[in-house]
C-alpha cells in the first residue's frame, strides 16, 4: 500500500482491519519498532504519517535513530528519559504544539523528496538583511513581526516569545555563519528586540550598596485591573474573601513568588499554571510574570482592548517575610528534585531502560498477579477478579482491536496531558526561582537559588561561556558581577565574601554536595580543592565566621594567589590568638561553658579582642 492509501485507512478508521503481518510490512523501513500490539502498530504508523509534516532538517521524526531522537527531545527541554515510543510522543506532542518552520526539502506522498521554490537558507538570509535595516532605525515591533506574527508593544510576553523563538531558529548563527557575515548581528538584534519590548518598566532602581527609599517597584495603577484567574481543574476563581488572603497576596501570585492551594480541589497552582481571563470579555489569554509591569492587549479578536494588573502597596515587614518564605520554599525544592533525581538514577541502575514492548509484557505480568486492576491490552477493569487463571484467561482471549485501539488512544492522550502538566510545573519552578532571586534582592551570593538553564541564560546576556556545570556558571557570573561584599585584611592582600544566615540555606547538611559547590561559587568560595562535603560545609561556615569577624579564612575565587596557603606549601604570615566557640555539657544541671579554639586574626586589635575570650568565661545567657 502506498502513503495515500495508508492516510486514507487511518482516516476512516479501517487501519484497524488491517492484518497484523501488513501493519509490520509499513514499519520495516523505519526507524520504529516492529514489536508490540496490534494498537502499538497502529500508534507508530500515526506518527510516522503525522512526522512527513512535520520533519526536521528534512527528516521524518519517526525515521530518527534512538540516540538522534534523544539529542532532538534534549534539544527542545524536553525529557530524554525513556523509551523510543515516548520520546516520539513527547517529541510530536511539543511539535504540534509549537510548529517549526519547515527545511529545505520536503518529502511527497509517494516517499520522493522534492525541493521547494526557493531555498531556506537564500530565505534566512533575506530575512536577516532585512532583521539589520529595521534594527538600525530602532523599529523592533516590526521585527517580531517578520513571520506575520501580530506583535506590538502591548502584546503578551508569551506572543513575543512564541514570535522571538520563531525567528530565532531561522536566524540563529550556527545555521547562517557560512552565508552570511552578519548573521550574529541579525541574531543579537532579534535578541535585543524580544528584550526591549518584554523589559518591564519600574519607576525606580535600587542603588548598590543603598537602601531604596519607598516601595522596591512603584508605578501607577491607571488602567490596571485585579484581573480574575481561575483553578486549572475545577476553575474556580481564586482569591475569594472564603480564602482569607489579603488583597496583596495578588501581588506575590502575578510575581510567580508564591503558590496557593485551591479551596475546593486543593490543587497547588500558581501564575504559570492558573486559568487567566480578560477584565473585559473574561476570555483566556497566556500570562507571564514579565506582563505584570505592563500593559497588554487582550488576545481575543472582538475584544482587543488594552490592560495592566494592579498593584497594591506591601509594607517592609510583609515584604521580609515572604523573603524568608520563598527561600524556604525553593530550599526544600531544590532538596525535593536532587532526592527524585537519585532515585530515579537508582532505579535506572537497577533496571536499566526497557523498551514497549518489554514495557507491556511487565504490565501484563502484574495484571495476572493481582497488582493491576485494569487489563494492559484492552483498559478493562476487572478488580472483581481474584482468581489469577481468569485474569490469564482474560489476556489470552482479550482481542477487540476496536477496544485494544481505543485504550491504546486514550493511554497516548494520558501521558500527553501528563507531559504537558510536568512542562507547567517546571515553567511555574523557573519562575518561582527567579521570583525568588528577585526578592531576595538579585545578589550574587543567591544565585544557587536559580536553575542551570535561568544562569545560562545570565551568562547568555552577560556575553560570558554557557558551557560547564551549574558552579561553573556561577563562579562566571560572580566574578562579573560588581555587587558582591568583601573585608579587605589590614595588610590589604585577603578578601572575604559577604557570608550570612540570609545568603546561606537553612541546614547546610540537608544538600547534595553539588548544590553545597554552587553556594561555594556563589560566595566567591573556590569548591575544587574542597573533596568533600564535610570540607564544604567546614569552609562555608568559616567564611560565615570570618565575615562577622572581619577576617578571612578561605580562599576566594578572586584570590587564586591564596590556593598555596590552602594547600600549605606557604606559612601564613599572621598571627594566632584565641576563637571562643559554644559547647554543651552532657549534665543538664550544668550552665553552658565557652572553649577555646584556635584562629587566625590580621589585626593587634582583633588580636587583643578575642584573646580576652581565653579560657572559662562563665554561664551564657
Amino acid at each position: 500500500l502506498r502513503m495515500p492509501d495508508w492516510k486514507a485507512l487511518l482516516k476512516s478508521g479501517k487501519i484497524e482491519k488491517c492484518k497484523v503481518g501488513e501493519l509490520k510490512e509499513y514499519l520495516k523501513p523505519t526507524a520504529l519498532s516492529t514489536g508490540g500490539e496490534k494498537g502499538t502498530l497502529i500508534w507508530r504508523i500515526r506518527m510516522h504519517i503525522e512526522g512527513q509534516e512535520r520533519l526536521l532538517d528534512g527528516k521524518n521524526p519517526a525515521d530518527l535513530p534512538i540516540a538522534a531522537l534523544r539529542k532532538a527531545v534534549a534539544s527542545r527541554g524536553l525529557s530524554c528519559i525513556g523509551s523510543q515510543d515516548e520520546m516520539l510522543d513527547l517529541l510530536m506532542t511539543h511539535l504540534k504544539e509549537n510548529p517549526e518552520t519547515p527545511s529545505a526539502t520536503s518529502q511527497t506522498t509517494d516517499g520522493s523528496t522534492s525541493a521547494p521554490a526557493d531555498n531556506s537558507t537564500t530565505q534566512a538570509v533575506r530575512l536577516a538583511k532585512k532583521v539589520l535595516k529595521m534594527a538600525d532605525d530602532g523599529d523592533n515591533e516590526n521585527i517580531l513581526r517578520l513571520l506575520g506574527d501580530d506583535i506590538t508593544r502591548s502584546s503578551s510576553v508569551g506572543a513575543m516569545r512564541k514570535a522571538y523563538l520563531k525567528l530565532s531558529l531561522l536566524l540563529h548563527p550556527d545555521k547562517l555563519s557560512g552565508h552570511f557575515d552578519g548573521a550574529t548581528r541579525a541574531f543579537q538584534a532579534v535578541v535585543s528586540a524580544f528584550e526591549q519590548l518584554s523589559r518591564p518598566e519600574t519607576a525606580q532602581k535600587p542603588q548598590p550598596g543603598k537602601k531604596p527609599k519607598g516601595p522596591l517597584i512603584s508605578r501607577s495603577n491607571e488602567g490596571c485591573h485585579h484581573t480574575k484567574m481561575g483553578c486549572p481543574r475545577c476553575n474556580v476563581d481564586w482569591g475569594q474573601k472564603v480564602e482569607g488572603n489579603p488583597d496583596y497576596f495578588y501581588n506575590f501570585m502575578m510575581m510567580g513568588a508564591k503558590t496557593f492551594t485551591c479551596s475546593t480541589c486543593l490543587l497547588q497552582f500558581g501564575c504559570m499554571s492558573a486559568k487567566h481571563r480578560c477584565p473585559h470579555c473574561r476570555s483566556s489569554f497566556e500570562f507571564h510574570p514579565d506582563d505584570y509591569h505592563r500593559k497588554i492587549k487582550c488576545s481575543n479578536k472582538k475584544c482587543g482592548k488594552e490592560f495592566g494588573f494592579w498593584l497594591y502597596q506591601v509594607s517592609e515587614n510583609v515584604l521580609q517575610d515572604l523573603q524568608r518564605e520563598v527561600k524556604a520554599t525553593q530550599e526544600l525544592r531544590m532538596r525535593t528534585e536532587e532526592a527524585k533525581r537519585r532515585r530515579a538514577a537508582a532505579a535506572h541502575r537497577r533496571q536499566g531502560q526497557r523498551s514497549a514492548e518489554e514495557e507491556q509484557q511487565m504490565q501484563e505480568k502484574l495484571f495476572i498477579l493481582g497488582l493491576r486492576d485494569a487489563c494492559p491490552r484492552c483498559g478493562e477493569s476487572l478488580e472483581e477478579l481474584v482468581d489469577e487463571e481468569e485474569q490469564r484467561r482474560h489476556l489470552a482471549e482479550c482481542s477487540d482491536t476496536q477496544k485494544i485501539a481505543r485504550h491504546q488512544a486514550k493511554v497516548q492522550e494520558d501521558k500527553a496531558k501528563t507531559a504537558e502538566t510536568k512542562r507547567k510545573q517546571s515553567l511555574q519552578d523557573e519562575v518561582a526561582a527567579s521570583a525568588a532571586f528577585a526578592l531576595m534582592g538579585g545578589q550574587s551570593q543567591h544565585l544557587w537559588l536559580l536553575s542551570e538553564d535561568q544562569l545560562r541564560k545570565q551568562c547568555a546576556q552577560s556575553d560570558l561561556d554557557t558551557t560547564g556545570s551549574k558552579t561553573d556558571l556561577i563562579a562566571r557570573l560572580a566574578a562579573h558581577r560588581k555587587d558582591q561584599k568583601f573585608i579587605a585584611s589590614a595588610d590589604g592582600e585577603d578578601v572575604v565574601t559577604d557570608v550570612s544566615g540570609d545568603t546561606l540555606p537553612s541546614n547546610l547538611y540537608a544538600m547534595s554536595e553539588d548544590q553545597l559547590r554552587a553556594v561555594c561559587a556563589s560566595h566567591n568560595i573556590d569548591p575544587k580543592p574542597l573533596k568533600s562535603k564535610k570540607a564544604l560545609i567546614s569552609a562555608l561556615e568559616a567564611a560565615k565566621y570570618a565575615s562577622f569577624m572581619g577576617t578571612p579564612t578561605v580562599k576566594l575565587l578572586v584570590q587564586p594567589e591564596q590556593q598555596a596557603r590552602l594547600e600549605g606549601k606557604t606559612k601564613p604570615s599572621t598571627k594566632w590568638a584565641q576563637q571562643t566557640v559554644v559547647d554543651s555539657d552532657s549534665d543538664d544541671d550544668k550552665p553552658l561553658r565557652k572553649k577555646t579554639k584556635k584562629r587566625a586574626v590580621v589585626s593587634d586589635e582583633d588580636a587583643d579582642y578575642t584573646a580576652a575570650g581565653e579560657g572559662d568565661v562563665g554561664d551564657i545567657d
